[in-house]
């Protein structure tokens, strides 16, 4: 193989915020580590999965894949859209009290929105137990799984059409998300990923990044945090390589 073209849609972990410079990202050591090992070119291109509508996710694996036809796709199901599928009560961004409050979206209309709503809404984060805790009881969580199988089965299908191998970037959780949501993502969701027969970057089970000494805020994993991810992915994406041949 000439060069290896590695594309990654996920979220905040794939830039440093000005909290990790731009040599330190996990996808840069992990593409200077390949090419050490494999002896060739390795490029990574980046595309954000800030949206929490299914059909918006799909359109953009389907741009990235159709403009640079990449080796291998890593496609990472973002903590903030999980706990937004896994909550009842969402809000409306503006307006005060109990007017804001809006119901789930995802049960509400499906895999595509009404045009302009989803920057006018968003998960309500808190009374975070509660929240999860109603949707448990509204039968969301079963909704929720469902949903997800089906969107990792949609971007299987298109890299299968497109010959690319795939593999799974898990949900990585700061402090910013509460104990009780964090417990059901493992619980629920990480033996869901761990079952749908893709390589799986499993940031969720690494205790080096429960460690408050791996992240630079609630948000962000820091120079060390950011080493952590990219051992995990130099060994998935290493996983992958054979198929390839």
């Amino acid at each position: 193989m000439e060069s290896l073209r590695i594309a990654i849609l996920g979220g905040c972990l794939n830039s440093g915020y000005g909290l990790v410079g731009i040599n330190q990202l996990y996808h840069r050591l992990m593409a200077r580590a390949l090419e050490r090992q494999h002896g060739c070119p390795v490029r990574v291109i980046l595309g954000r999965l800030d949206t929490h509508e299914h059909a918006g996710m799909i359109d953009r694996a389907t741009k990235m894949v159709t403009k640079h036809k990449p080796d291998i796709l890593l496609f990472q199901i973002r903590p903030d859209f999980l706990w937004g599928l896994c909550s009842a009560l969402w809000l409306k961004r503006q307006g005060y009290g109990l007017s804001r409050l809006r119901q789930n979206p995802h049960s509400r209309y499906g895999i595509r929105w009404p045009e302009g709503l989803e920057m006018s809404i968003c998960p309500m984060h808190r009374f975070a137990a509660l929240n999860l805790q109603l949707a448990g009881r509204m039968g969301l969580h079963a909704k929720a799984r469902d949903h997800l199988r089906q969107r990792i089965d949609d971007i299987r299908e298109l890299s299968q059409e497109n010959r690319i191998s795939l593999g799974i970037i898990s949900p990585l959780f700061g402090t910013y998300y509460p104990a009780c949501f964090q417990q059901f993502a493992h619980k629920e969701i990480l033996p869901l990923l761990l079952d749908c027969g893709l390589p799986l970057m499993d940031l969720m089970s690494s205790p080096q990044l429960r460690d408050p000494n791996h992240w630079a805020d609630h948000f962000h994993l820091n120079a060390a945090g950011h080493q952590v991810a990219a051992d995990l992915a130099i060994s998935t994406v290493g996983s992958m390589l054979p198929r390839l041949t």
